[in-house]
Formats: C-alpha cells, structure tokens, sequence
C-alpha cells in the first residue's frame, strides 16, 4: 500500500514539474524572439549612424 501511494506521489509531482515547465516554455521563446528583435533594432540603428557619417564625410 505504501509503494503505491509513493509511486502515485511521484507521478504526481512529475506530472506537475511537466506542466510547469510547458507553460514556461512560450516565455522562453518570447524572450529569445524579444532579444532578437532587439540586436536588429541596435544593429539597424548602428547602420544609420554610419551611413550618415559616411555621407556627411563625403559631403564635407
């Protein structure tokens, strides 16, 4: 009786570590997409810098 009620523990707790983790798993992926987004912001914005530099240089 005790093996089952320990087995059925278990269960249980595993059963719930999967459901937490599932749930975790779109923030995950909304932080990796979030963070993305964010390196092409920068890099876009670092390649205006230039080519304004660059432009005014030319200019001058």
């Amino acid at each position: 009786m005790v093996k089952i009620s320990v087995l059925a523990m278990v269960i249980h707790i595993l059963a719930r570590m999967t459901d937490i983790i599932w749930h975790g798993l779109p923030t995950l992926f909304k932080i990796c997409e979030q963070s993305a987004m964010d390196r092409f912001d920068s890099m876009r914005l670092f390649t205006r810098v230039v080519e304004r530099r660059s432009f005014t240089a030319a200019a001058a």
